[in-house]
């Protein structure tokens, strides 16, 4: 007999398909433009979100399948991963609006480590560099359970934190550069995000937060199309 699907369940899978449609749609669009920058800070989102989001969307058409707990938990710590990385090229972006080569790219990454010995004025790429760091390592330890379907509440406060003040460092950018649109998207996004971490282990419907996060990471690469 076969499943019959709820309509959350139609309407997220819908949902998970548009979304990573529209990124791989703003790939080629940035490619076409050559805009390199934007097209490695977008591959970076839609590649380390279709690592937890396709492994979601098969165990919700095929119900729970081999490995399914194992493949959800490393999609999730490759996905934070990856949006710590994206927020470093956010960052930079909103410094330094008409990045386009693909040099550029080289460029942040390498930045990122060289700013770790810090000057007169670079206070603030050195705290970023140093939380960004801080998070990845934090996202790898092992404390974090990734691959039991319960995960580590402690462990997810703990790499939240320096992940939140990236947030918080990132909006004040984005108010400080005149890139009020991205502020307030970036503030947004992590009002809906925080909720999920604090809140999903108690009460499950709270994780429907993530939705609206999803949504304003399309209008934030929307805004630069």
């Amino acid at each position: 007999m076969a499943k019959k699907y709820s309509k959350k369940e139609i309407g997220e899978t819908i949902f998970i398909i548009i979304y990573l449609l529209f990124l791989f749609i703003s790939q080629i669009l940035f490619l076409k433009n050559k805009n390199y920058y934007l097209f490695v800070m977008t591959l970076t989102l839609g590649f380390g979100d279709s690592f937890h989001l396709i492994p979601r969307v098969i165990k919700t058409l095929k119900g729970d399948y081999k490995n399914s707990e194992f493949f959800l938990g490393l999609g999730n710590k490759i996905s934070s991963i990856t949006m710590t990385i994206f927020y470093i090229f956010l960052s930079y972006l909103l410094a330094f609006p008409f990045m386009e080569e693909f040099i550029s790219v080289l460029v942040v990454i390498a930045h990122v480590f060289i700013i770790l010995i810090p000057s007169k004025g670079d206070i603030i790429p050195f705290m970023y560099s140093i939380l960004a760091i801080v998070r990845i390592i934090l996202c790898m330890l092992p404390q974090n359970n990734w691959y039991k379907k319960e995960g580590d509440f402690k462990w997810s406060i703990i790499r939240n934190i320096p992940f939140t003040i990236m947030g918080i460092i990132t909006v004040g950018m984005a108010f400080y550069y005149k890139e009020i649109y991205v502020g307030i998207l970036v503030l947004l996004s992590f009002a809906f995000y925080l909720p999920v971490v604090l809140f999903n282990k108690k009460n499950p419907k709270v994780g429907m937060l993530m939705i609206p996060k999803t949504v304003i990471y399309i209008l934030i690469i929307a805004r630069y199309l």
